[in-house]
């Protein structure tokens, strides 16, 4: 009628669907879907016509779980820049920025969900808007994920030894089992499941030497990390660890960012720092220059991997000879 092209569409009750005409994205045109129907046009359109109607209902669902998991990460990362920040005189700049981008990934979060609650009430999925939400979101949490790796690497900001302490506080920890030996010094390593306090936050992997102490303290969503030593540590000797994770990661797992330091206990002082951009893969070595004078205690090498919002821990304690 009026030159517009009308499609009409049977589906099953209680689908969200995507309709496309010519390859036209469904914020394109008019449509609406009913209970049992979905109806198409496009106003005056030009040679033949061609339609599709997608099923996303899946799609949705999947969406919603991202807006939880992330809803529930970022309370997690809240509470531990708080926590970390205790005692200092007065909130720095990184830690001013953080909270701004942390604000900035709440109205978000909460405008996606309603986004999301009107795609579900009206049963009509929109690529334009879903793709605009995640985007900004990623790169929020992006920002925030370097902000924070610059934070913990600041003991005048943060006191990153604390991170143990505080994400035990908020977890119940739960015996799995047995992990094998650990590499120091042969003592068999437990492994626990930690589960959240709040419903909403993830659960972590906690791995611990009852000789050696913690050893890994991850995010679920993370890959528990080993540290291989390549060479036995020696004074003013470069030591060569390499990491490995402790199961397969996605291909698609986003990027983060390694930071930590090497701690002289006979001191109590840093006597390496790093922090590193990308991805870890199963061939990343740590070069840490020792210095000459360092003691024959038992040194400390404390990494956190910061990634999609969330923190993990690893702890590599070693000898000189």
């Amino acid at each position: 009628d009026n030159g517009n092209v009308v499609v009409i569409v049977h589906h099953a009750e209680g689908r969200v669907l995507q309709v496309s005409l010519n390859g036209i994205a469904n914020d394109a045109f008019h449509y609406r879907v009913g209970r049992k129907y979905a109806i198409a046009w496009l106003r005056n359109p030009e040679g033949a016509i061609s339609g599709e109607i997608s099923d996303r209902t899946s799609a949705l669902a999947s969406e919603i779980a991202f807006v939880n998991s992330l809803r529930g990460r970022l309370e997690v990362a809240q509470r531990i820049r708080v926590e970390l920040a205790s005692g200092t005189a007065e909130e720095s700049e990184i830690g001013k920025r953080l909270t701004r981008l942390e604000s900035t990934i709440k109205r978000g979060i909460y405008g996606f969900a309603r986004e999301l609650s009107r795609i579900q009430a009206s049963r009509t999925w929109t690529n334009s808007v879903v793709d605009s939400y995640r985007h900004k979101l990623s790169i929020a949490v992006q920002e925030w994920d370097k902000l924070f790796t610059a934070f913990l690497s600041d003991k005048s900001l943060s006191n990153p030894k604390r991170m143990d302490e505080i994400l035990l506080s908020y977890y119940a920890r739960t015996f799995d089992g047995n992990a094998g030996s650990c590499l120091r010094c042969g003592t068999m390593v437990k492994r626990y499941t930690l589960k959240a306090v709040v419903q909403t936050w993830g659960p972590r992997v906690y791995f611990e030497c009852p000789v050696c102490g913690m050893l890994n303290n991850v995010s679920e969503s993370h890959s528990s990390i080993a540290v291989l030593p390549l060479i036995t540590p020696s004074r003013g000797c470069t030591y060569r660890v390499q990491l490995s994770y402790l199961r397969e990661v996605e291909a698609s797992a986003p990027d983060g960012y390694l930071c930590g330091e090497v701690t002289d206990k006979s001191t109590g002082e840093s006597i390496f720092q790093f922090i590193e951009q990308g991805r870890i893969s199963n061939d990343t070595v740590l070069k840490i220059p020792l210095p000459s004078k360092i003691g024959s205690d038992l040194h400390t090498l404390r990494i956190f991997w910061v990634s999609n919002l969330e923190v993990s821990l690893v702890r590599h304690r070693f000898s000189i000879l």
